[in-house]
């Protein structure tokens, strides 16, 4: 009977320890669609010529393995073939000033009905410290002749407005190109990284159970 309450005991303290481990959204800009721009690093005729690229801010209390990121945008019209790579950075701060945290690459291009072709990122749990961090995605495709990929903005804003890098390498906020201030559209999904103290609560409970089973075994072969 002691046994069977020691188990339940460590399978409570482990489905705590996986309910930790779940994954989760920590950023959810995936509603309020309203306008476009552009995310691309066009290729044509050789290297990376031409850059035109969103970069929006999020701000994290907790720390996490991050596992997915969903950019919501369409195109190019030319259709995945063209698309070299997909790629999705989260960096400390803005081009110029932060500098790479993490990156993920990626060939997963998800049409989810005729006016979504989102980019979908795998970022393979990195570990990322609780900061505020700004991330982007974008796509590397042959030229501009073949049609970009627009990345959706959205309403409201959460933190600061979207920015914008340019084919000069310039970093400024999207509004002051259209006016408006706004978001982008996307969500970043995450592993919650668990408490020291639920891993060392799962950590005693198993050894309390071997001890127990070995304690319980001495007695039999004493007796």
């Amino acid at each position: 009977m002691r046994m069977i309450r020691l188990s339940l005991a460590l399978a409570s303290l482990l489905a705590v320890s996986m309910a930790a481990r779940a994954g989760i959204l920590i950023v959810d800009q995936s509603a309020g669609i309203t306008t476009s721009v552009w995310s691309n690093h066009f290729t044509y005729p050789g290297p990376v010529t031409d850059v035109f690229q969103g970069w929006d801010d999020f701000t994290t209390t907790q720390d996490y393995y991050i596992t997915q990121m969903t950019a919501f945008g369409f195109g190019p019209a030319a259709g995945p073939s063209w698309i070299q790579s997909i790629v999705g950075e989260i960096w400390s701060g803005l081009p110029g000033s932060g500098t790479l945290v993490l990156s993920g690459v990626s060939s997963n291009w998800v049409y989810q009905d005729s006016s979504f072709q989102n980019l979908v990122i795998d970022f393979g749990g990195q570990f990322l410290p609780a900061g505020t961090y700004w991330v982007t995605a974008y796509i590397v495709i042959p030229g501009a002749a073949e049609s970009p990929w627009d990345w959706y903005e959205r309403l409201p804003v959460s933190g600061s407005e979207h920015h914008f890098l340019d084919f000069n390498l310039n970093v400024y906020p999207h509004s002051l190109d259209d006016g408006v201030s706004q978001d982008l559209a996307y969500t970043l999904e995450a592993n919650l990284v668990p408490e020291p103290g639920a891993s060392a609560l799962v950590c005693l409970g198993i050894a309390g159970i071997l001890a127990y089973r070995r304690r319980g075994k001495d007695s039999r072969n004493t007796a």
